[in-house]
């Protein structure tokens, strides 16, 4: 299932196999893979709440996932040394949504 969060500017994709992929809306650039349940994922939703998302597997365990909103800023540009453009995804995404740790990338843009 897809589900976009207009809230962080990222689009969700979990799978039935458990998986959870987070892409850059603008971009389209994966920011993270990860498996999120060892069952299979019955059913998902969006959390306008949260900007996230909210699955319940076969087992019948609810769980929500939203981005880590002091987070993500530093972790792009730190973690996702394979994506060239990355500080500036990581710009966008601070400035656009108002997150945090970007304030040394604001920094050299208007010096």
């Amino acid at each position: 299932a897809l589900h976009v969060s207009e809230k962080h500017g990222v689009i969700y994709m979990v799978t039935k196999a458990g998986y959870l992929f987070m892409f850059d809306v603008a971009t389209a650039t994966m920011l993270v893979r990860t498996k999120v349940s060892q069952d299979t994922i019955f059913i998902s939703t969006y959390s306008a709440k949260t900007g996230g998302l909210i699955f319940v597997n076969r087992k019948g365990a609810v769980t929500s996932i939203a981005v880590n909103e002091p987070a993500i800023v530093g972790y792009v540009m730190n973690n996702l040394v394979q994506v060239p453009n990355r500080q500036d995804i990581a710009f966008t995404l601070a400035r656009r949504f108002g997150l945090p740790g970007a304030d040394e990338l604001f920094q050299r843009q208007f010096a």
